[in-house]
């Protein structure tokens, strides 16, 4: 960020401290006006070759001579190969020893129908991200002393939450909660506290996600934040997310709540509705496996 103000402006506007874009080896990736090769050519002098960048997703490789991107007046050089990350703010993805194994790319600026917001590394032999959680590294002492583990979706919800004071916020990256990233955890908390879009989609993926923190044995509770990212809450406020996390309501507790603000009880349709939310979470309870927590 040293050589690009802009971008640190912009990360400070969104409340981003010094102290965490040091603490998560923030970067940016420069735009291809600048050139379509500069991390290539960097590792290059290395001793890396093209083919190792492009196998860990550092590098694409042309499909034709005919370039598939959208055509500008930047062209791209006589080579086959050119950087993945390009004019995006760099979030490193690391293993749960703190090793970078894949990164999460931001474009700066706005999104276009060419240009996705987010880009991530696609799986390789070092980024299997069904097995990945970012910022496990760094709260897996928080999660063990706390027993409890806070989840959102977004890199930059899991930073804005360390550094508003809950250092046991890990985030899925670019997938739907997986068993294996529950495993991860449940090897070191039993509490789940969930953070997810309150929309329909966000809803119907929290469902997903918690059957399945249910059938791993967690106890799970749900942070509500009407209809805000975290990290918004704590650019905005950092006390009110912590408030919510605080006040995070038990899962039965929150969709009963949630189906009784839509549904009146007293009628058929409302005592169908309140069945058809709750009661499967009910058995998932009562009858979900409970898994052995490992120590050490």
């Amino acid at each position: 960020f040293t050589r690009t103000p802009e971008v640190r402006s912009y990360m400070k506007n969104r409340g981003v401290s010094e102290e965490s874009i040091k603490t998560f080896r923030l970067g940016y990736a420069i735009p291809q006006e600048k050139g379509w090769r500069t991390l290539l050519e960097h590792l290059r002098t290395k001793g890396y070759q093209e083919a190792e960048m492009e196998k860990v997703g550092l590098v694409l490789r042309k499909e034709s001579t005919k370039s598939q991107l959208p055509v500008t007046h930047y062209q791209l050089p006589p080579t086959s190969y050119y950087d993945r990350f390009r004019n995006r703010i760099m979030f490193p993805i690391t293993d749960p020893n703190g090793r970078v194994v894949g990164f999460g790319g931001r474009v700066f600026g706005e999104a276009t129908e060419t240009v996705a917001k987010y880009i991530n590394t696609p799986q390789t032999i070092l980024y299997d991200k069904s097995r990945v959680l970012y910022g496990f590294d760094k709260a897996k002492l928080e999660l063990r002393r706390t027993n409890t583990a806070v989840l959102v979706e977004g890199y930059m919800d899991a930073l804005m939450a360390h550094q508003a004071g809950t250092a046991n916020t890990v985030a899925v990256s670019g997938t739907a909660l997986t068993p294996q990233q529950l495993q991860m955890l449940r090897r070191l908390c039993d509490k789940l506290l969930m953070s997810f879009d309150s929309d329909e989609a966000g809803e119907s993926a929290t469902r997903r996600s918690i059957d399945l923190a249910l059938e791993a044995g967690f106890e799970v509770q749900i942070i509500g934040l009407e209809a805000k990212d975290p990290a918004d809450v704590v650019r905005d406020n950092p006390a009110v997310w912590k408030r919510a996390v605080e006040e995070a309501k038990e899962v039965i507790a929150f969709f009963l709540s949630r189906t009784l603000e839509r549904f009146d009880a007293r009628g058929v349709e409302g005592k169908r509705a309140i069945s058809k939310s709750v009661l499967p979470l009910v058995a998932k309870i009562k009858g979900g496996p409970r898994a052995e927590r490992k120590t050490g």
